[in-house]
């Protein structure tokens, strides 16, 4: 039985996807029982992580309206040599307007490690250039 607001959370996490979750409630003056499978959190950082990688910072989707938010920065990295922080809204990559992950993975795309990278963001009511050296991606072992 739950007794805290963090009890869920906690009891979540320590549920093994696929297995069913009952879910007692109290709704409408009576008692309630809820059988649900528990899912697995979906990949939700998958179109950003290639740049990533290069650039040293993580988005995730806001709304189109809101466009995407930089959710973590890699330390040592060139998001950090230019202060990205996490909570920055990405409104441009190069030149191109960036409201969605797929915007950004497309603005993306080409880049290479010789050539500086534009971004505008947004910090509060902020609104700012940077300029990132991207590094190289991460080879596997044994590719090259």
């Amino acid at each position: 039985m739950l007794q805290a607001t963090g009890d869920l959370d906690v009891h979540l996490a320590r549920t093994v996807p696929g297995q069913p979750v009952t879910l007692r409630l109290w709704r409408a003056g009576r008692e309630e029982t809820l059988v649900i499978p528990l899912a697995e959190e979906p990949v939700r950082y998958e179109r950003s992580m290639a740049a990533a990688q290069q650039l040293g910072f993580l988005l995730d989707a806001l709304t189109p309206e809101l466009g995407v938010v930089v959710v973590a920065v890699r330390p040592a990295s060139g998001a950090t040599d230019v202060d990205i922080s996490a909570g920055d809204l990405v409104r441009e990559v190069d030149g191109h307007a960036v409201t969605t992950l797929a915007e950004f993975e497309q603005a993306t795309r080409t880049i290479r490690p010789d050539r500086t990278i534009t971004v505008l963001l947004q910090r509060d009511w902020r609104i700012f250039y940077v300029v990132i050296t991207p590094v190289s991606p991460p080879t596997e072992v044994g590719r090259r």
